[in-house]
């Protein structure tokens, strides 16, 4: 048992992050798409990253940025582009480094934020379509 003055954390391991990062390889792949793929962990650091042949070199820094806005914002990182465009909360754009753009997905285990997975590289649904598929492969299991 922990002492009250401390908490246990679920994780991400490195097994979970490559099956991950495998079925989101799998989707772009199958729709033969170029992208980069980041996992990182519930404290937003990189796991496993995978920049594919063609990937444009910009993705990567994308990619890392919606992962981790995905877990600092507690929230898809589409959810924060929604709320700038349609309600106005430029507020948004000030707040640290987050990368209001769609790509980055929290991944949930346990209502516990455990990780996220961050895709850059393609069109903004493309990059989410690659992250559920890579996030429904761990959550299948």
């Amino acid at each position: 048992m922990s002492p009250p003055h401390l908490r246990r954390k679920t994780g991400l391991s490195l097994a979970g992050a490559r099956a991950i990062l495998d079925a989101a390889l799998a989707e772009a792949e199958r729709n033969a798409w170029n992208a980069v793929i980041t996992i990182v962990d519930e404290s937003a650091h990189p796991i496993l990253v995978a920049r594919m042949d063609e990937a444009h070199l910009s993705s990567l820094e994308l990619a890392l940025g919606k992962a981790r806005t995905a877990v600092v914002a507690r929230t898809e990182s589409g959810a924060l582009e929604r709320r700038i465009l349609d309600e106005g909360k430029t507020s948004l754009l000030a707040a640290g480094n987050l990368l209001p753009l769609k790509g980055g997905l929290p991944i949930v285990i346990e209502g516990a934020i455990v990780g996220a997975v961050g895709v850059s590289g393609l069109r903004s649904a493309q990059d989410e379509q690659v992250a559920r598929a890579g996030i429904a492969a761990l959550t299948a299991r």
